[in-house]
């Protein structure tokens, strides 16, 4: 792109390097001994590096902060396509000479693909499993690509007698071919590139005696269950056959098919089932096996989904208890029915049932409610840490920031600014924030505590409220330079940060990307190896490690979620808003806008809540299309709203927690007057005149859907071209022959414009 005489190799963007080029070919008298053609661009990527280089200076690192906030990580395979365009070139077309390509002078000589496509079958095994005579053979899948072409083309033929004089081709149907006759088959694999070039690949198959499939239930079958139990197919023993053996279940009741998943199903009616097994080999062998299933009464119940508990409570909030339906099949049927529950400690007990709302209490700082979920032969229990945010001193219940913190091998240090996060003993050192929050935008912030950083990295966490599968890990460490890495699933980014020197150090994750100070990175998988596919429930937990610290090694802990981790008396943070969608922006007049559905999230109260309230440009409430009044309504579902008025809907959210801490998000719906004015000619104007005679403008009349009042002026057009302004004047003497224009031109108040063209012929 040029740039003040230098070519800077970047388009909008705020990185590059100035080169002396030429895209015309020829370089200026400043350069003197370079001929015309001479004006050649050194372009390399280095992908240890990951940059980019003009000549041997740098255009752009790209998993370097200095020039992204978002980091790449570089291409995933080795192979790479290269390509070349141009815009905003004057000529007929723009032409480039490769001259070097990968060291390679392409000047000297013609550089020619020779290499066909890479053929990949898709066979799970080392030798071709035999054929039978009498039996089809599958076709097994193929792919085939191309280091310059890509994806090409793959061609299947079989042949009979592969490889001999007195081969013969042999019918595809169906993705596979009959074997008619015993021998060997050749299933040859065919694909061409753009340039002609070809690869081919042959797997042979021979045919065998093949044994028969013989299948049978295993010894400890199960063929007796209670109603309403699940019940698992079991693993059948199989042998005889020709590669890989697949075997699927049916259940039959009263000689009907009976709904089963793919592993079980769950008998719910009295009565003997019929449970048919098939197994297959990869030739179309089949066996099929049949054994009965008797099922007597069941007098209790059964649960079919796990209960999801929280990690953690917080007393004093609301709470909905986790739903648990169980079956009662006492009656003959399965009656739904949603379990009891008992929620206790060493103080109280009370009983509640599954999917009321509730509130928890505890008395000391972190203390486990238990949990007993019941229902006739059921029982299922689970204690869940709930933690007191106030303690007691001098009979005054004081705020305690610490006890949101569930900590192992950890000694904290409240203070006015921060809260210290230090190792008891020598190893790992860990606490989780209790209160679980909305995952988008969510973060921590760390403050260093220079002298304490005798520890070997951090890792932060951020682990799925509900899913604990669903966890990322960060983690930080010092490095040779004594600055900082940043690391994610394997991936290490350096920092300018310092452990050594005073620097708050925070973790975010918003839009799938997990940053640290402003380094962005794109989320590939979850601690387990699994893709990500960001966080279910909506709600994480945020945690942190010191990685084998010694004794009194720590940092200090700044801020959960925006919330500062200090001392303080009392609840004065304000909830977090989150809007999901794109919100704001410019309409037409008449459009339906959309109130986005917001959340509220407060690092110590898990019940704040977010309101919504819309007014027109005069002020007044705005009605939603159903005619719901916007006044401070719930803001946790969409709003449409039809605008109907010129100027600005203002749009308030504001999130509230149970300590009345308060905070408000606005935004404005521009509607813009984008209709132009109306006219309307009432007067005559001649057809025909004469040079000299008095044109004389008719009367008009300009109006506006929003505008009292419309700015217009009056023009000729002559036959010569002229335009003449007629002002405050309503008429006009033409001095040439031909075709004249009076052109009337109307303006609204929003720069609306709008024209009307009157013409008359000018004669002697």
């Amino acid at each position: 792109e040029s740039n003040g005489g230098k070519e800077n190799i970047h388009i909008n963007n705020d990185f590059g390097t100035p080169v002396v080029h030429s895209f015309y070919g020829n370089y200026s008298p400043s350069y003197p001994n370079t001929k015309v053609g001479g004006a050649k661009l050194n372009l390399a990527y280095n992908k240890k590096e990951n940059a980019a280089y003009a000549g041997g200076s740098i255009i752009a690192d790209f998993d370097d902060p200095k020039y992204f906030t978002h980091l790449w990580d570089g291409f995933s395979s080795d192979l790479v396509t290269v390509s070349i365009s141009a815009k905003g070139y004057s000529g007929s077309n723009a032409t480039f000479v490769v001259t070097n390509l990968l060291g390679k002078d392409l000047s000297k000589k013609t550089i020619i693909d020779t290499k066909g496509p890479a053929i990949k079958v898709d066979m799970p095994y080392q030798k071709a499993p035999a054929a039978k005579e009498g039996y089809r053979y599958p076709i097994f899948k193929a792919t085939a690509v191309d280091e310059e072409d890509g994806e090409c083309a793959v061609k299947t033929r079989v042949y009979y007698n592969y490889g001999s004089e007195k081969n013969s081709l042999v019918e595809i149907t169906d993705n596979s071919f009959f074997v008619s006759q015993k021998g060997i088959y050749g299933i040859v694999y065919e694909a061409k590139d753009k340039t002609g070039n070809a690869s081919k690949k042959v797997i042979l198959v021979s045919t065998e005696e093949v044994a028969p499939l013989d299948v049978k239930t295993p010894e400890d079958v199960l063929t007796s269950i209670k109603q309403g139990e699940i019940y698992t197919f079991p693993e059948m023993v199989v042998e005889g056959g020709s590669g890989e053996k697949n075997t699927s279940f049916e259940v039959y009741f009263n000689s009907e098919k009976y709904l089963s998943a793919k592993d079980s199903f769950i008998p719910k009616e009295l009565g003997t089932y019929e449970i048919v097994s098939k197994t297959t080999d990869i030739i179309g062998q089949a066996k099929e096996v049949r054994y009965s299933l008797v099922v007597t009464a069941n007098e209790g119940a059964e649960l079919y989904d796990e209960i999801v508990f929280p990690k953690y409570y917080i007393s004093g909030g609301i709470y909905t208890l986790p739903e648990a339906i169980c079956y009662d099949y006492s009656s003959g049927k399965g009656v739904a029915t949603p379990m009891e529950v008992t929620i206790s400690n060493e103080v109280y007990s009370y009983e509640a049932t599954s999917g009321d709302s509730f509130v928890p209490q505890v008395t000391s700082s972190q203390e486990a409610l238990h949990f007993t979920y019941h229902y006739k032969n059921l029982t299922i229990t689970k204690d869940i840490p709930t933690i007191n945010p106030y303690v007691r001193k001098g009979g005054i219940e004081r705020f305690a920031i610490q006890n949101f913190l569930i900590t192992d091998n950890i000694n904290l240090d409240v203070g006015d600014s921060n809260t210290g996060v230090y190792a008891k003993t020598r190893g790992d050192a860990s606490f989780t924030f209790a209160n679980a929050v909305i995952a988008e935008n969510s973060s921590i912030q760390l403050a260093t505590d220079p002298g304490k950083e005798n520890f070997q990295a951090i890792e932060v966490t951020f682990t799925d409220s509900l899913n604990e599968n669903e966890k990322v890990t960060m983690r930080i460490q010092k490095n040779a330079s004594d600055t900082i890495n940043f690391t994610i699933d394997e991936r290490t980014y350096p920092a300018k940060a310092s452990f050594s020197a005073k620097n708050t150090l925070t973790f975010n994750y918003s839009n799938g990307y997990f940053s640290f100070e402003n380094m962005g990175v794109e989320a590939n998988v979850y601690d387990n190896g699994e893709a990500f596919k960001g966080f279910s429930s909506g709600k994480i937990y945020i945690s942190m490690t010191l990685k084998d610290a010694k004794p009194d090694a720590g940092i200090r802990l700044a801020k959960i979620d925006n919330q500062s981790m200090a001392y303080a008396t009392d609840d004065y943070g304000v909830p977090r808003i989150i809007i999901h969608g794109d919100y704001g922006g410019t309409y037409h007049y008449g459009e339906i806008a959309t109130i986005n559905r917001v959340e509220s999230s407060d690092a110590l109260d898990p019940n704040s809540s977010v309101t919504v309230s819309v007014r027109d440009p005069n002020g007044k409430i705005v009605k939603d299309i159903n005619g719901v009044l916007l006044e401070k309504v719930s803001a946790s579902r969409e709003y449409q709203i039809n605008l109907n008025d010129f100027g600005q809907f203002i749009v308030t959210y504001e999130a509230l927690d149970s300590a009345e801490n308060a905070s408000n998000f606005i935004y404005a719906i521009n509607v813009e007057d984008d209709i132009a004015p109306t006219i309307e000619v009432t007067g005559d104007l001649p057809k025909t005149v004469k040079v000299g005679e008095n044109v004389r403008v008719p009367s008009f009349k300009a109006s506006d859907d929003q505008d009292q009042s419309v700015e217009t002026t009056v023009y000729i057009i002559t036959s010569h071209g002229e335009v003449i302004y007629l002002g405050s004047h309503n008429a006009f003497k033409p001095k040439y022959e031909g075709i004249y224009t009076l052109r009337i031109r109307a303006m609204d108040k929003a720069g609306n414009v709008s024209y009307m063209d009157l013409t008359f012929e000018v004669t002697k």
